[in-house]
């Protein structure tokens, strides 16, 4: 298995020594004090810091030009993990899930990155979009769209069919994996910055089965 590395920001000490006995096999973890520019990162994980946590993201996001997916790591708290999606997170991790839920988690993480990362062909054109996979870019009338690791992997789901209607299923398979935990308005959230982002009326939603791309606008 390739050994990836990961960004723990804001963690207690204690913490991040239980991360790398756990998972230290499998991952190289950096903290911003021992990580230098040259060392690629896969993945950020931001440990919940009281107010100081928006602006974390919004760093993070700035740092690497938003292409590396950050994952907040929390005890649960719907209010805060909604207003974290909003400023742009792609996804969590209880502070209280077993340490096998954990390390699976962040596997599938990049399990589910893998299955995008062989999809390098064609530009693909949706109306006023133009998905570029090699780069993993997505431009609206030219313009580069400032697009999650989530919000991309979405979009290029429902660009591979124009013309399905994909189930909330489907998307939690492709986009987390069939095993890990998603709650119902942790995709809404998405999607709703989706729709921000690239338009409102390119998201197709049909009620009670799922979401699919306008390829007309």
């Amino acid at each position: 298995m390739k050994k990836y590395n990961i960004l723990l920001v804001n963690f207690p000490k204690k913490l991040n020594e239980k991360f790398n006995n756990f998972l230290g096999n499998d991952y190289y973890f950096r903290t911003p004090d021992n990580w230098q520019p040259e060392i690629k990162i896969h993945l950020v994980l931001i440990y919940w810091n009281s107010n100081q946590l928006c602006d974390d993201i919004i760093a993070y996001q700035q740092k690497f030009s938003q292409k590396i997916p950050i994952i907040l790591f929390t005890p649960f708290n719907e209010t805060l993990l909604l207003q974290c999606f909003q400023n742009g997170i792609d996804d969590f991790i209880d502070e209280n899930w077993s340490k096998q839920l954990i390390k699976y988690k962040i596997s599938a993480f990049f399990s589910c990155r893998k299955k995008f990362k062989k999809d390098t062909g064609k530009k693909i054109r949706i109306g006023n979009l133009v998905i570029n996979p090699k780069k993993r870019k997505v431009t609206r009338k030219g313009k580069e769209l400032p697009l999650t690791k989530i919000e991309y992997d979405i979009l290029t789901l429902l660009a591979k069919d124009t013309e399905k209607i994909f189930s909330r299923e489907e998307i939690y398979e492709h986009i987390w994996g069939n095993q890990v935990i998603v709650g119902e308005r942790t995709l809404d959230v998405h999607m709703n910055n989706l729709r921000k982002k690239i338009g409102k009326s390119k998201i197709l939603t049909k009620k009670g089965v799922g979401f699919g791309i306008n390829p007309d606008i």
